[in-house]
């Protein structure tokens, strides 16, 4: 059997009511999770997405109430360099999708391009950070290459313009 991984974000979990929680804090459920499928386990998109969100749910132990997913093209990318990150979003289109999410809980959505001429170095580490138009710096931690769009995961803001 193929194995396949998916980026499962957006994810809305379904904690409203009090008899689900027991009383339990739920706010560090996660907003998004790499999730591992078999290929020969769903037929359609509809099956897909079935088969994730049981996964994604016995996994966190919690139901949910939607999310988006995107096939992973690639494994996750740690420790990259600004030259090899440049190289990456110069290789898709110019507005190829970019979701960036930070520590702070704070996401954006970029254009690859727009990706490519924010990266800045920080020292002669192989750690790097972009710089958003809204003014916050943060190391970039993982690069997720997707088959609709790249996801980049930043630790906790280190300056704020």
């Amino acid at each position: 059997m193929a194995k396949e991984k998916y980026l499962v974000s957006d994810i809305a979990w379904d904690t409203d009511e009090e008899w689900d929680t027991d009383g339990e804090d739920v706010d560090d459920l996660p907003t998004s999770v790499v999730v591992v499928v078999d290929s020969e386990d769903y037929c359609d998109s509809e099956e897909l997405g079935d088969l994730l969100g049981e996964v994604m749910s016995d996994d966190c132990g919690w139901c949910h109430d939607g999310f988006s997913y995107d096939r992973l093209l690639d494994q996750i990318i740690e420790g990259i360099t600004v030259k090899a990150a440049r190289d990456l979003f110069n290789s898709v289109p110019p507005d190829f999708p970019v979701k960036a999410f930070n520590a702070n809980g704070n996401d954006h959505l970029f254009t690859a391009k727009e990706m490519w001429l924010s990266i800045t170095h920080v020292d002669d580490d192989k750690i790097f950070v972009f710089h958003t138009a809204d003014g916050w710096i943060a190391p970039i931690e993982q690069i997720m290459v997707c088959e609709n769009s790249i996801t980049i995961y930043t630790s906790e803001v280190i300056s704020q313009e």
